[in-house]
């Protein structure tokens, strides 16, 4: 399937990623006045290749320098950390990664030490330290996205290979007050 406005087939179907430029957009309202930004990949995740693409597309619109640092094992985090930090970055995002996600004990007394917030393309890292992130709502999707489609194919005898991907409208904010009071504190920012 390379056409999200046309799968072909009996393929169509509905997902829960969340553009990065929105993230992006949403990360601005918390934290303003950010000119570089570092992203952590995972060099072993595969996704990093779209992510990295779409992260450069919407750094350069949004007139953000884009910073990324690779790394291996989760026992790199705390380098590439320092490194970004080292190259005066505003914030840092994880990008996704089960390996990043769920080792950000080992960056956050670097980050807070440095007044860095960190960012999170997925909410499961919010819940582990990251200031905010966007999400989808799973029956949100449902409501909003799949039973319209349910409702075409039935009703309208449209082929489900005619019927583009949905992407959510909304999105769910993440928020961990906790770790953008310990940022925002110190920095005054709101």
């Amino acid at each position: 399937m390379n056409n999200l406005l046309k799968p072909g087939g009996n393929i169509s179907g509905v997902s829960y990623y969340v553009q990065i430029e929105r993230q992006l957009r949403f990360f601005q309202k918390i934290i303003p006045n950010m000119d570089t930004i570092g992203v952590i990949f995972d060099a072993k995740n595969k996704s990093r290749y779209v992510e990295a693409g779409e992260c450069r597309d919407a750094f350069k619109k949004l007139q953000i320098k884009f910073l990324y640092k690779l790394i291996d094992t989760k026992l790199d985090l705390p380098k590439a950390a320092q490194e970004l930090i080292d190259q005066n970055v505003d914030a840092i995002i994880a990008a996704s990664s089960e390996v990043v996600y769920n080792n950000i004990y080992l960056i956050k007394p670097i980050t807070d030490k440095n007044k860095i917030p960190i960012f999170s393309f997925n909410m499961k890292w919010v819940k582990n330290g990251a200031i905010a992130a966007l999400s989808s709502d799973y029956y949100l999707m449902v409501d909003e996205l799949l039973i319209p489609m349910i409702k075409q194919v039935i009703y309208e005898s449209k082929s489900p290979g005619n019927i583009p991907i949905g992407f959510l409208s909304k999105h769910i904010k993440s928020i961990n007050a906790t770790q953008a009071g310990i940022i925002t504190q110190a920095d005054n920012i709101f």
